[in-house]
């Protein structure tokens, strides 16, 4: 919920936000509480696995580090926290199913995003009818926020902001690339990262040479990649998720498109995408959530050391290091 009234969720979201610090020198000891039941619908089959398995990933490191410090803190008591799961299996409609059963049969108090803006706005209808918040970090797409929904709150860059920055980017160079070549998934979020990237291109003095959307994970995309070789452009950008991002990435190799930069709403910055390209990842740029040049505030976020730890993927840190720090993160 971007820019809405709090209203009488100030108390859920103070129990979502709340970090567990010292309880103060006048104030007894925390007592413990009753646990806080978290639900989450991710993809962890079908062609966004990849993607669920990450958000599942950033829920777990959390969930530690929570419980780890004895909960959240509410009222001087500290509640730990339970996770949830259900599999969506990639499919917006089953999420949205799923969000439904965790809240009125496992009775989860809080819902946590998806992955993917369809599953978001699947899963926004849900707990707005069930008056259920839910903290969401993988639906971009502006039209989630479109409806007044008052318990649906984004924490990510809207679509809009996706590739935008990659274009300030390239206006810095000398020579300037001037030609850009857009291709995009057709749906809600990467239709609106493609149209914010043509809307933008000339006030940077760029041009839209070739724009066309294709069948979201559609499994062959070098004949898309064949006609936006014909128009030569200076920048390709796709607009899409990770499996398209490393078809198309494959393609361009094959078929020998040679722009001076490729640019994608989303993949580079995940570990799967560059153990499927090797080299051919390096030098690829796209809109980052999180990078370890920004000192965040307040201090609870977690460190390079911590995510490596947990997960062991340092490849990933490089990746990420190299990536364009969107212009806003709210």
């Amino acid at each position: 919920m971007r820019g809405a009234r709090l209203g009488s969720f100030l108390v859920g979201l103070a129990v979502l936000l709340a970090a567990c610090g010292n309880s103060g020198s006048g104030t007894p000891a925390p007592s413990t509480g009753a646990p806080i039941i978290f639900g989450a619908a991710v993809s962890l089959t079908g062609s966004q696995s990849k993607e669920g398995g990450l958000t599942k990933q950033g829920y777990d490191l959390w969930l530690d580090w929570i419980n780890q410090r004895g909960g959240i803190l509410v009222n001087n008591a500290k509640h730990p926290v339970q996770i949830i799961y259900e599999d969506d299996q990639s499919n917006a409609n089953l999420s949205a199913t799923l969000v439904e059963k965790l809240i009125t049969v496992e009775k989860a108090q809080f819902i946590l995003g998806p992955y993917g803006s369809s599953a978001t706005a699947s899963d926004a209808i849900v707990v707005e009818k069930d008056g259920i918040p839910m903290v969401e970090s993988n639906g971009a797409a502006q039209s989630i926020f479109s409806h007044g929904y008052k318990y649906t709150f984004g924490v990510l860059s809207p679509a809009n902001k996706y590739l935008t920055g990659v274009l300030d980017m390239a206006a810095t160079l000398n020579p300037k690339p001037t030609t850009i070549a857009m291709l995009a998934a057709n749906d809600n979020f990467s239709l609106e990262v493609a149209k914010a990237v043509a809307d933008y291109a000339p006030s940077k003095g760029m041009q839209i040479v070739f724009n066309k959307s294709y069948p979201a994970a559609a499994p062959d995309v070098s004949g898309l990649i064949s006609q936006a070789k014909a128009a030569n452009p200076d920048i390709v950008m796709n607009s899409g998720h990770l499996a398209e991002a490393i078809a198309i990435n494959k393609a361009a190799k094959q078929l020998g498109l040679n722009a001076k930069i490729f640019a994608y709403s989303v993949g580079p910055s995940t570990p799967d995408f560059i153990s499927s390209l090797g080299p051919d990842a390096n030098y690829v740029y796209d809109g980052s959530q999180w990078t370890p040049q920004v000192k965040y505030k307040p201090s609870f976020y977690l460190s390079v050391a911590d995510y490596v730890k947990a997960y062991m993927l340092d490849h990933l840190i490089r990746a990420r290091s190299a990536m364009l720090w969107p212009p806003s993160m709210l």
